[in-house]
């Protein structure tokens, strides 16, 4: 150990020096209280050997300012005196020392100390590291290194009051690892392992203002929260991290998105003058997740304006989905479903204004038709009425339906 010794008496001072090499130990030497306070920061020790009767600060006073000025660092200090008065003992007990020593020091005594001593500092080393363990688990996910969900939730929260008490924007973005679960079957769970990890690097690196704030928030599951930034903003740096996975491009043979590791994100957005806590701001990009996955996956969704409507179309046919989308993505936000156990999920879920669909997703109580020459189109509203029919040809360009829905829109 290194051992501080506070000493004013130059022949006392010399004896101890030599018991503490003797027994294997670094002394170091301050002259007065003042010197060792001085040295606190400067010069590293782990122990101190405090004579009580100086001119100047006394070893209580000095030990009183020395734990002050440790803050919440803990050393052992050893009161060197020639007065063993209970009294003075509890004083300086008090004072924050640790035990005490009786001039002349006995050699002997000094060891036992010094070993009593010792085992202490390894065993409150022990109990700091132990600690400093506790406390990154309480707040870090082990796998990512990323905060973890109470950890996020306890800061975001504080964020959130800030950004409404000033009048700024926030955005929070929920964001899930497309078709995990196959990776991890066709892997196996250790890769499966660093895919997360992978994932969580790209969000450190994308993500990387000092008031981003960003967790692993269960499972596959990751949550964004960025300060000052509307939806717009949010959409942007969403893309980037998009494309930082595409970058790393790790194989995901299972996939049917990509065949690279990919995410969806849902965005919602904290907008000027609006009351919402926390938790109804997750909620809603959690919404925008789901809508995000329904719509293709490896894509960005944030909230929609409220003024916009929303249309579902719910078809097996990829061509036909892609064709509505075009010709209909002038009148509303898209969201689409292939087959009508999705669509019937995402009425649930979401209720879009129109539900647009064909025989491959209507209920069996639909009679929707579909021959070589054309199809026909049903429509429906949020209610679930029907409120327009279209028979359409496989060549038509839609001009049916654009008219209809400029009528429904009108």
């Amino acid at each position: 150990m290194k051992i501080l010794i506070v000493e004013d008496s130059a022949t006392i001072r010399a004896g101890m020096i030599n018991m503490i090499s003797k027994l294997g130990h670094e002394p170091i030497i301050a002259h007065s209280g003042e010197e060792a306070l001085q040295m606190i920061g400067l010069t590293d020790f782990d122990m101190v050997i405090m004579d009580v009767d100086m001119p100047g600060l006394d070893g209580f006073e000095t030990t009183h300012l020395m734990r002050e000025a440790l803050n919440y660092r803990w050393l052992p200090i050893v009161f060197a005196t020639g007065n063993e008065g209970d009294e003075k003992v509890l004083e300086g007990i008090r004072a924050g020392g640790d035990d005490y020593l009786t001039k002349p020091i006995s050699p002997t005594l000094l060891e036992a100390k010094l070993i009593a001593m010792q085992r202490l500092v390894v065993i409150h080393n022990e109990l700091g590291e132990l600690n400093e363990k506790l406390s990154y688990l309480s707040t870090k996910d082990e796998l990512t290194g990323l905060y973890n969900r109470r950890m996020f939730s306890q800061k975001a929260e504080e964020v959130v009051q800030l950004s409404k008490r000033f009048n700024k924007p926030v955005s929070v973005m929920m964001m899930d690892v497309d078709h995990f679960k196959l990776y991890n079957d066709f892997y196996g769970h250790v890769e499966g392992d660093q895919c997360l990890k992978m994932v969580g690097n790209c969000i450190s690196k994308i993500f990387n203002r000092k008031t981003d704030l960003f967790a692993r928030y269960g499972g596959e599951e990751f949550i964004v929260l960025l300060s000052d930034s509307n939806r717009y903003q949010a959409l942007e740096v969403a893309e980037k991290l998009l494309n930082e996975l595409e970058t790393q491009g790790m194989p995901h043979a299972k996939s049917t998105t990509a065949a690279h590791v990919t995410v969806s994100i849902g965005i919602a957005s904290l907008n000027q003058n609006e009351e919402v806590k926390l938790g109804e701001l997750i909620e809603r990009a959690d919404k925008n997740l789901y809508v995000a996955k329904t719509s293709g996956r490896n894509r960005a969704i944030a909230e929609r304006d409220s003024s916009q409507k929303t249309i579902l179309i719910a078809s097996a046919d990829k061509q036909r989905r892609e064709e509505l989308t075009v010709h209909l993505q002038i009148f509303a936000n898209i969201i689409t479903a292939e087959s009508l156990s999705e669509r019937l999920d995402i009425n649930e879920n979401l209720q879009p204004d129109w539900v647009i669909y064909d025989k491959s997703c209507a209920t069996l109580t639909q009679s929707s038709q579909e021959d070589g020459a054309g199809y026909e189109l049903y429509v429906e509203d949020t209610a679930g009425e029907l409120v327009e029919s279209l028979a359409l040809s496989k060549t038509c360009n839609l001009v049916k339906l654009t008219e209809a829905f400029k009528r429904l829109f009108s």
